[in-house]
């Protein structure tokens, strides 16, 4: 966010971007048997740094936030879901739930970090430099990946 913001209007910025997180989740169920799971991940990933980005117009902070939730909100369930259909067991399922509270704790200290050093206006676009990179990490997993379930050798598309 920008500096200048005021604690009131940062927590409604917070607020709006975590409403819509679960309210993304909500508006994905009619989709979800349509939309195959990498592409709604890759693509969420996407529409979340793009959200961010939005952000960082002058006056444009909480339409790129509530952007970033919508987008951001079904990632994390449709990535344990895509790990299950592509075969991992629960314990594929746990290290990525583990995976995900590990960076709940260090990307907070990184985040306070980067405030404390630079201010608050590099958020939003560290956070988007993130997503697109794990964008492009999904995007590779679903493309190239060989998955357990497979034939030796046997590459299984994932994309679509």
């Amino acid at each position: 966010m920008h500096e200048g913001f005021t604690d009131s209007s940062s927590a409604r910025v917070l607020a709006v971007f975590w409403a819509d997180t679960v309210l993304s989740k909500f508006l994905m169920v009619p989709l979800a048997s349509r939309a195959a799971a990498p592409r709604v991940v890759t693509v969420g990933l996407l529409g979340t740094a793009g959200g961010l980005l939005l952000a960082t117009v002058p006056g444009m902070t909480l339409a790129g936030y509530s952007l970033a939730g919508l987008f951001l909100g079904p990632v994390f369930p449709t990535g344990l879901a895509w790990i299950a259909k592509a075969g991992g067991d629960r314990r594929t399922t746990g290290v990525a739930a583990s995976s995900s509270m590990v960076g709940s704790i260090v990307f907070p200290a990184a985040t306070g970090w980067l405030i404390a050093v630079q201010g608050p206006g590099p958020i939003p676009l560290a956070t988007a430099g993130i997503a697109v990179c794990a964008a492009i990490t999904a995007h590779w997993i679903a493309v190239e990946a060989v998955l357990p379930t497979a034939a030796p050798g046997v590459r299984v598309r994932w994309w679509g």
